[in-house]
């Protein structure tokens, strides 16, 4: 028992952790796309306008203690926070657990990696979500530096080949052609699809034959639910998961 308490607490830290970045990211997925900091400013009610205090800030425990309302003006709160919240912890607890035991530098790496690959991926997917189109260029550009660690980490443990990084680099390719993809199962009449971030990013993570967990999925959706805002989310919950399992499945292969 001793022996795995070590790894037990770091999944524990991990899904604290997790909440309370998400938390932080509730804030970012706002006001971004608002053209507004995220390093300043108080975050305040949407409704009245009053700043928060530490105490209505706590992830997920504000939400249930204040009875889903303001404490301030009694209107709801949305739930979509405390989603975001839960969404940030689970995925950090079981990336955590996913990732163990941490006897070495590569576990740790690649909690990390995964952990801010999630971070991104989430802002990117819920900005997409809301109907911005414009999300910061530097989310797309450290996304798919990041989504390229199961290379480098092959690199390091000298077992990477060419096979493997055409497997990569195609899954890539696929992911950056879903645009025309998608926007072939929607009516003429629909807007067209802004950049499915998840899609090239799982690709160029996973490789070819894991990639087509996402994409396919997700191009039913466009053409099933035909709501194109629900795609990149859609993707990017995906992802994450494909990126566990098969985690799970090959263990210091994919993370």
């Amino acid at each position: 028992m001793i022996d795995y308490l070590p790894d037990l607490l770091i999944i524990v830290y991990s899904g604290l952790l997790g909440l309370l970045i998400a938390s932080f990211l509730n804030v970012v997925i706002y006001r971004l796309p608002q053209g507004e900091t995220i390093v300043q400013g108080r975050s305040h009610c949407m409704t009245c306008g009053h700043a928060l205090g530490a105490l209505d800030l706590l992830p997920v425990f504000s939400y249930l203690l204040l009875g889903r309302r303001c404490r301030y003006c009694r209107e709801p709160i949305s739930s979509r926070y405390i989603k975001v919240e839960l969404a940030g912890g689970v995925f950090f607890a079981l990336a955590a657990w996913v990732n163990r035991p941490y006897v070495n530098l590569s576990a740790v790496l690649s909690l990390i990696v995964i952990c801010a690959l999630f971070c991104l991926l989430l802002v990117d997917s819920m900005i997409r979500f809301d109907g911005h189109k414009l999300v910061p260029p530097a989310i797309i550009f450290v996304s798919l530096i990041l989504a390229a660690f199961p290379l480098v980490q092959a690199l390091a443990a000298n077992t990477l080949d060419g096979l493997e990084i055409a497997n990569r680099l195609s899954g890539l390719v696929l992911g950056l052609m879903t645009i025309p993809l998608m926007n072939s199962l929607q009516p003429a009449t629909n807007a067209k699809f802004s950049l499915v971030l998840a899609l090239p990013v799982a690709g160029l993570w996973l490789g070819l034959p894991l990639m087509l967990l996402i994409l396919l999925p997700s191009a039913a959706g466009s053409w099933l639910l035909k709501k194109k805002h629900l795609v990149p989310l859609i993707s990017c919950i995906l992802f994450f998961i494909v990126a566990l399992l098969s985690a799970v499945i090959f263990k210091g292969n994919t993370l």
